[in-house]
């Protein structure tokens, strides 16, 4: 105990000596004029959409391009597939798995649930980011 109260009137002895340090008279205008320096220094984002201008006429003119060729083109349609070989699509028919699949009741709520959580997060984190970083 008594070596407790030693320590203790020893504290107090030293940080009376060492003194408190006080800030200067103008230290709050200097934090608030800091404080103004990086609000102003907010970086702006720029939005640049994923394809472009010419990239979506682009996109168009071919779009358009190929609807023309097909409906001016004396191509029958059957003289198109014929042109492919379709042999190997006749082993499909050989495998029979689609009919045998079954799920269980339980397996497709889980499964659509998935989808519909997916969906909601999505929108969630697309109104989280339009909220937080690109602010308007």
């Amino acid at each position: 105990m008594k070596t407790e109260n030693n320590i203790e009137g020893f504290t107090k002895s030293i940080i009376e000596e060492v003194g408190l340090e006080t800030p200067s008279t103008d230290f709050v205008s200097n934090v608030m004029k800091a404080i103004d320096v990086e609000n102003k220094k907010v970086v702006s984002l720029n939005y640049q959409p994923l394809i472009s201008n010419f990239g979506w006429f682009v996109i168009t003119l071919l779009l358009m391009g190929m609807s023309i060729f097909i409906s001016l083109s004396n191509f029958q349609s059957s003289e198109i597939f014929l042109i492919l070989d379709s042999s190997y699509l006749n082993k499909f028919n050989e495998i029979d798995f689609i009919n045998n699949l079954k799920f269980s009741t339980t397996f497709t709520f889980s499964v659509l649930l998935f989808a519909v959580l997916v969906v909601f997060q999505l929108f969630a984190i697309k109104h989280f980011y339009a909220k937080k970083v690109l602010p308007n």
